[in-house]
């Protein structure tokens, strides 16, 4: 009998993952199936897909692993007259505060109760009740800390051997902002935690909605925009923000005592008629500066020099090519859904630790396509949409090769097959595809497809064979999920100009292995043999403001409400009858939903 652990995360970007005898066999984030983006709900849909998708009863879940010791994520155990004390305590006294910064007297005691309460849930065989609403029923219930589950995912699926320094940063989780923790074998000893009072994160997404931006979710619109400042003239700028957050040692540390939305007000009281790329430049140096001199400190305190990292500060690529740039470091690992959504993965793991004595060959990340299958089921889509708007045709083997002739005549094309990617960056599966070297591309994506910000660029999915063509990359290092950010080589960037950030000719590439992704890697290499060109400019799949597609009914709905013209899924090529002229759609308003 198979042993199986089902893993959630429940704060934002909600997600549920399901490890059998050790191997991710399916996960998703909540967002993609709710189509509510960064979903933070109970992850019903999330939980009955995985289960579904691996043949698992569920009857037949051994452990349940939640990602949080917080409170207000485990409501059902106040229900209990044995927690309900404790609970209610913490929520009132401490709800965000870890232990450590709790001093002495009773409500240290109480918060110890609370945790201990919490443990003692997971030798309990009482379900609780949003269990048995869905059927399932644990033989254990297991309760983890959010920046263990983080460190667990990056550490536990690393793709190189040996022992490694794992770093989480995130703007706060049960009560940190960020930890160091030493790797060795299958442990994770935790050498060194910052409070969420001196938050990296945190004061990122002040800095992010003081742009007039969403926080938690828009900071890569400030990193974005950071490279369009003048560096002399934010220079001053740029030096106010370094004393606001300091290191001492492996921690970081708030000079100034401004903590949330206090930070906001003075950020915006003080620095309010400065330009907005001043601003975000400044933000963006100190992400950059400290992560990288944090990392480096882990590294001199530890002697290794092989770093992992997870949480959702890791999402800035730019920061993490600064720290990977570190002539400390040697390897790096960045987990490709460093958000909240891989607390359920490193849940599980977690879990899986714990209770499984006998533990199975390490599992290395290959790939991220743990989602929907969106090729299931297409024959009954395509028997509903037969005879409408859309001219549809099969080219089986041949698709590649059709797509790419699409590609080579400028047109763009979205591209949906197989499974859904875990995590924020599409990769080839649910992707809209164009020719990297036509900048007008960047327009039409821009106002009649994107409806994204001016500044913001595109990226390039390049063959893993002609990498070395168009990056600088003096380490060699791998970049299968885009989580770093390169230098250009300047005599190839007109082949790849349209996916290159226009103020510093940076990229955040995705290099497409034939491994990982055969049908993909496919695609490229047929438009390399058109064009020459080993790369194309991949960005998401998804409606303004909505997910990235999960479903072929989800792609169909964006087709039908944007001005796209092609859609493929898996070897079938659906394309708008009578077209779309590509000239006009630049010049006439954009629809209100768009693909965004």
């Amino acid at each position: 009998m198979p042993h199986t652990v089902l893993g959630i995360n429940l704060s934002h970007t909600g997600a549920a993952c399901l490890l059998v005898d050790g191997r991710i066999r399916a996960a998703v984030a909540e967002e993609r199936l709710s189509r509510i983006k960064g979903d933070a709900g109970f992850p019903w849909r999330s939980i009955e897909f995985v289960l579904r998708d691996a043949g698992i009863e569920r009857g037949e879940v051994d452990a349940l692993a939640v990602g949080t010791l917080c409170e207000r994520f485990v409501p059902t155990l106040a229900q209990s007259a044995e927690y309900r004390p404790s609970i209610r305590a913490v929520a009132q006294a401490s709800r965000w505060v870890p232990l450590s910064l709790l001093g002495s007297g009773s409500v240290r005691r109480t918060y110890r109760a609370a945790l201990g309460a919490l443990r003692r849930a997971e030798t309990r065989r009482d379900h609780l009740p949003w269990l048995a609403e869905l059927g399932i029923r644990p033989k254990r219930v297991l309760h983890l800390e959010h920046h263990e589950c983080h460190a667990a995912a990056a550490y536990h699926l690393r793709p190189f051997a040996g022992g490694a320094v794992v770093l989480t940063c995130d703007g706060l989780g049960d009560g940190l902002a960020a930890t160091v923790a030493l790797g060795s074998g299958a442990t994770l000893r935790r050498i060194a935690s910052t409070s969420s009072v001196h938050s990296l994160g945190s004061m990122y997404s002040r800095v992010t909605r003081a742009l007039g931006f969403k926080p938690w979710e828009h900071e890569g619109k400030v990193m974005g925009l950071a490279p369009y400042a003048d560096r002399d003239r934010a220079a001053d700028l740029a030096g106010d923000f370094e004393r606001f957050l300091e290191l001492r040692g492996l921690e970081f540390r708030n000079r100034q005592g401004l903590i949330g939305d206090a930070f906001l007000q003075h950020v915006s009281r003080r620095y309010g008629t400065r330009r907005f790329d001043d601003l975000a430049h400044a933000i963006q140096h100190l992400a950059e500066l400290r992560v990288r001199e944090w990392a480096e400190n882990a590294v001199r305190s530890t002697g290794v020099r092989r770093v992992c990292a997870a949480g959702g500060v890791f999402l800035n690529v730019k920061a993490n090519a600064a720290l990977a740039d570190s002539p400390w470091i040697d390897e790096v690992f960045f987990f490709p859904a460093p958000g909240d959504e891989s607390v359920a993965i490193g849940a599980a793991l977690l879990a899986h630790q714990k209770l499984v004595s006998s533990r199975p060959e390490r599992e290395t990340l290959g790939s991220t396509y743990w989602g929907p299958d969106a090729e299931r089921g297409l024959d009954r889509l395509l028997e509903s949409v037969a005879g409408g708007r859309y001219e549809i045709t099969r080219h089986g083997a041949g698709i590649a090769a059709q797509v790419a002739g699409l590609l080579a005549e400028g047109e763009i094309v979205a591209r949906v097959s197989g499974r859904l990617e875990f995590g924020p960056r599409a990769l080839g599966n649910r992707s809209l595809l164009a020719d990297p070297s036509r900048l007008e591309v960047v327009g039409e994506l821009n106002r009649a497809v994107k409806n994204r910000d001016h500044w913001m660029p595109f990226a390039p999915a390049i063959l893993e064979e002609h990498a070395g063509r168009y990056l600088h990359n003096p380490k060699g290092l791998d970049s299968p999920h885009m989580m770093l950010s390169f230098g250009t080589r300047p005599d190839a960037r007109q082949e790849i100009a349209a996916a290159l950030h226009p103020a510093d000719f940076s990229a955040r590439p995705q290099i497409v292995h034939a491994a990982s992704n055969p049908g993909f890697h496919h695609l490229l290499r047929e438009f390399q043999r058109l064009r020459g060109i080993g790369a194309l400019l991949n960005t998401s799949f998804n409606l303004h403001g909505k997910p990235m597609v999960g479903s072929a009914a989800d792609a169909l709905e964006v087709l039908d409400r944007s001005r796209l013209r092609h859609l493929v899924i898996g070897d079938t090529l659906f394309t708008r009858r009578g077209g779309t002229d590509r000239r006009s759609a630049d010049r006439e308003p954009v629809l209100d939903q768009v693909v965004g």
